[in-house]
């Protein structure tokens, strides 16, 4: 099968987009089907080939160009209007790109619009994938051109169930088909900390672009204020916040004005982030209400125990993820955690167990289920 995966972000941007479409493509391409990433970049067309079966091909964004514009207008449709609508190049040429190269699967990623690529194919069987919660409702034209666009997809899914519902009441859009985020077991597994028992490490990896997130890691300074004040045993002899953002150093100077000890704030590439969790004794998700997280999955492969500020319906059952509501709640876990070496322990075996459910082959293999149907 020849698959085309397109996302609106990839590498070296680390974040959710890019993760997902290398693992997803990586699995596929493992399985033995032929795909191509197809994302926007700085310089112009360009690939770069990562395997034998597996590629990344760069396309330009930017305004269309007048030329391009008279040639859409001469095939006007409802399609062709969301391409001029939008005036973004990487649309129009992807599209093309598309039709010239014959695939059998177009998979697109994002919000409704970078679905365009894929509705102006007639052959391939075309896929959604919506993977972060619309902040605000639609106003109702765009609702109205959202709903018309995705006549001419194959299926729609969400990465979680709070994402479809969001999806369906701000956007008019309804995505029945639910396949969660996956874990590379392979590139993300425990490792024994270096300096181990020299007091406990709390760790976070966070977006500083969204506010719940800036809300969400407050609480955890808070937390981590009152039981530094308890002079626990084992004590936490530091906390690493890794990520960037636009709330970043608004978290550093509240940091610095509760006079947090030892806290690091740091960045990471992918290819760092499994030493990054391994240095972590317990990880928190200080955040508030969002869809899917890659990064508790990756926590939970890298045997940690996970404490999360936001509620996840698939983690409902989870041995390994606790939910709080308050920093009350937040403070109790935390020590309980830190003085109850066993329940840690204990923990972290279960996380390992519960990440395998996530695997990217698993996730490959849902998808490919969808891949073989039309709507």
């Amino acid at each position: 099968m020849k698959i085309a995966l397109v996302t609106p972000y990839y590498f070296p941007t680390v974040g959710g987009y890019s993760t997902f479409s290398y693992n997803l493509a990586k699995a596929f391409a493992f399985l033995g089907h032929r795909v191509d990433i197809i994302t926007p970049g700085p310089n112009g067309q360009s690939i770069q080939n990562l395997s034998d079966n597996l590629r990344v091909l760069f396309f330009p964004k930017h305004s269309i160009p007048m030329r391009q514009k008279l040639g859409i207008l001469k095939n006007f449709d409802f399609r062709n209007f969301c391409l001029l609508y939008n005036n973004n190049s990487f649309y129009s040429e992807v599209a093309q790109w598309l039709l010239d190269n014959k695939y059998d699967v177009v998979h697109t990623n994002g919000f409704p619009f970078e679905a365009l690529p894929s509705t102006l194919q007639n052959e391939p069987i075309s896929v959604h994938t919506f993977h972060t919660q619309p902040l605000k409702p639609a106003k109702l034209p765009n609702r109205i051109m959202y709903r018309r666009l995705f006549e001419f997809i194959d299926h729609a899914t969400c990465v979680s169930q709070r994402i479809s519902s969001d999806v369906a009441s701000n956007l008019g859009v309804f995505a029945h088909n639910i396949i969660s985020n996956g874990v590379d077991l392979g590139f993300f597994k425990p490792v024994l900390r270096a300096d181990a028992g020299k007091g406990l490490v709390v760790g976070s990896i966070t977006n500083f672009t969204w506010k719940s997130k800036a809300v969400g890691l407050k609480m955890l300074i808070d937390s981590v204020k009152v039981l530094e004040n308890e002079n626990l045993s084992p004590e936490i002899s530091k906390v690493i916040i890794v990520g960037g953002g636009k709330f970043k150093e608004e978290i550093m100077k509240y940091a610095e004005k509760v006079d947090l000890k030892n806290v690091v704030f740091k960045t990471a590439t992918y290819e760092e982030m499994p030493s990054i969790y391994n240095e972590f004794d317990i990880y928190i998700h200080a955040s508030g209400q969002e869809g899917f997280p890659i990064a508790i999955v990756e926590a939970l492969a890298c045997g940690k125990p996970v404490v999360s500020s936001a509620d996840f319906p698939e983690m409902a059952s989870s041995k390994a993820v606790q939910t709080v509501k308050s920093q009350e709640e937040m403070v109790d876990a935390l020590r309980n955690l830190i003085t109850d070496v066993d329940k840690r322990k204990e923990k972290g075996i279960l996380a390992r167990v519960e990440a395998e459910n996530f695997s990217w082959k698993n996730i490959a293999n849902c998808y490919l289920e969808l891949y073989n149907t039309r709507k």
